[in-house]
């Protein structure tokens, strides 16, 4: 799955129901995001924005919930 925040100031809560998918124990979040908006990667520095992992992603009785940062990017595997 994944989500976007497009949003240049606010993080976003998400949540969304998985209850239909049952059996899911494993969950894996990782974010492309920095808190500067305009970085980017460049010949000088390449690694300046890169993926990290997205502790805030729970379920929780069947819900997903996950915060998204600002002009962010979010892939999520189940497993």
């Amino acid at each position: 799955m994944f989500l976007v925040n497009r949003s240049q100031t606010e993080t976003l809560s998400v949540s969304i129901g998985l209850r239909d998918l049952e059996g899911l124990a494993r969950l894996s979040a990782e974010s492309l995001f920095d808190s500067d908006v305009n970085a980017a990667n460049t010949l000088a520095d390449p690694e300046r924005v890169g993926m990290q992992q997205n502790s805030s992603a729970k379920i929780v009785a069947g819900v997903l919930h996950i915060e998204l940062q600002p002009v962010s990017w979010t892939a999520i595997a189940f497993g």
